[in-house]
């Protein structure tokens, strides 16, 4: 059982806080052949398991759901979240290259970093 981080979409009105909707999901983890897990655990039971277009329609509804996030503005909550997931992505591939594999670890990590980045572009408004 596969699931995809949304603890990162900013909060709608009608959601009191982004994690919230998180629901305990992970970041996807990037399809590389030399990618594993590095410990035995709850990573592989979701590592490499999310195909390229449900991580594409994933990436798709959070941006969308991003759009009310910022009232006045629809464009500076999908921008949050572009931007958070272009920072998170390297970060990403950089730590699992350096780590030599992935853990539950850096997926928690992952997330944090998301979800502190897109509460930053949210809130600095100028």
């Amino acid at each position: 059982r596969a699931s995809i981080q949304v603890s990162a979409v900013p909060a709608a009105p009608w959601v009191s806080n982004p994690a919230d909707l998180g629901g305990g999901g992970q970041p996807v983890q990037p399809r590389h052949p030399d990618v594993q897990q590095r410990h035995p655990g709850a990573v592989g039971t979701i590592a490499g398991t999310v195909g390229p277009v449900a991580v594409a329609a994933g990436a798709v509804a959070v941006v969308l759901l991003a759009v009310p996030a910022v009232p006045g503005r629809p464009w500076q909550g999908p921008l949050a979240v572009v931007a958070a997931t272009a920072v998170a992505l390297p970060l990403l591939n950089h730590v699992v290259r350096r780590l030599g594999g992935i853990t539950g670890d850096v997926l928690g990590a992952t997330v944090e970093v998301v979800t502190t980045l897109v509460y930053l572009g949210l809130v600095l408004s100028g």
